[in-house]
């Protein structure tokens, strides 16, 4: 699956269509081709667009601005954990009790 294809499904744009594909590959590009990131920030964009948006005769009703919000919390803390993995597994562990 390619980058652009993953992001459409992560934004969910088959079920809810916002931007164009020109538009989410220049995101992608602004952010560095990382696909969590990228999706972090269009979801945030999405919970501040329209209620419903009517493609031809058909209207379609967005998700509350909540809904939204909480997936780019996801997106963006999945991204945090990636960018913060060294790639090592961790073989020593504090005591929680000291």
């Amino acid at each position: 699956m390619d980058d652009l294809t993953l992001l459409k499904l992560l934004i969910q744009e088959k079920k809810y269509p916002y931007f164009t594909d020109d538009e989410l590959t220049g995101f992608l590009v602004i952010n560095g081709n990382n696909i969590r990131l990228t999706a972090g920030k269009l979801v945030l964009m999405k919970a501040d667009g329209e209620k419903s948006i009517k493609v031809g005769p058909i209207t379609i009703e967005n998700p509350g601005p909540e809904y939204w919000n909480n997936l780019s919390r996801q997106y963006i803390s999945e991204y945090q954990q990636e960018s913060a993995s060294s790639g090592y597994y961790n073989t020593s562990m504090k005591r929680v009790d000291e």
